[in-house]
């Protein structure tokens, strides 16, 4: 069975969730974040919602009020939307952490997830993860015996290189960038947003504009899948001289 990774990269509100959206839709794409064990782990020690970690950025960028970031002594005012933590500012924190600690933690996690839903004999649900499953699922094209799985959370350099690098003959790896003119510049002053500024836009397999309706978003997702279907088509090698040595403004070409 052929298993086509298809890694979504951009800035947040640049319609990521989106076009993971179109594949599982339109195409029976299995959908995996490669932060999904740390939200599962966010979930249980805070005690957050699915809408604040898997729903909409509104959601998730909004801080907790149960939860005051600062002690009584260092209080800041409470309507400052900075003084309560929100989903995304715990996660944030504690993917780095983790990534200082073992780089590439949640990519090869990740990976490893979608080579065994690849594999068969399994389902998955990001609330929950890998579950074993009786039942042929829904997600394999018995007639072209291929397996698409995607991910909506490519942000830092070492996601793209391990992608590449950890594909050899267990997958087909296809990297997209997907960008907005409504968003010309990292959004939020985190290395999971700065840090793509130095990818350049050569690294990737497909660069979208998301400047159009949602109809076209689509059509470009399955634009991207007619191609990449085609078992003589493979993805672009890791080359150092994608990455820039130093943060940018914004996107390189």
């Amino acid at each position: 069975m052929r298993h086509i990774m298809i890694c979504i990269s951009g800035w947040a509100g640049s319609g990521k969730d989106e076009c993971a959206g179109a594949l599982v839709s339109n195409h029976q794409a299995t959908h995996i974040g490669f932060a999904d064990p740390a939200k599962r782990h966010m979930q249980d020690t805070y005690k957050f919602t699915d809408d604040q970690l898997w729903g909409p950025s509104k959601f998730r960028n909004k801080g907790d009020i149960r939860y005051p970031k600062a002690p009584e002594s260092n209080l800041k005012e409470k309507g400052d939307p900075n003084f309560w933590l929100s989903p995304r500012e715990a996660l944030q924190k504690y993917m780095e952490l983790m990534d200082d600690l073992y780089t590439g933690t949640w990519v090869r996690k990740g990976i490893e997830n979608l080579c065994i839903l690849a594999s068969g004999g399994h389902t998955y649900t990001r609330s929950d993860g890998i579950l074993k499953c009786t039942q042929v699922f829904n997600n394999v094209d018995i007639q072209s015996k291929t397996f698409i799985s995607c991910t909506s959370d490519m942000r830092h350099i070492h996601d793209h290189k391990l992608v590449r690098e950890l594909s050899k003959n267990s997958y087909t790896s296809v990297i997209v960038r997907v960008k907005r003119a409504s968003i010309s510049k990292p959004p939020f002053d985190h290395k999971s947003e700065t840090e793509q500024t130095r990818i350049r836009d050569e690294a990737y397999d497909f660069v979208i504009d998301n400047n159009s309706s949602l109809e076209h978003l689509h059509q470009s997702m399955s634009n991207i899948v007619e191609v990449c279907s085609n078992p003589g088509w493979i993805g672009k090698s890791w080359k150092e001289e994608y990455i820039l040595p130093e943060i940018q403004e914004t996107y390189q070409p």
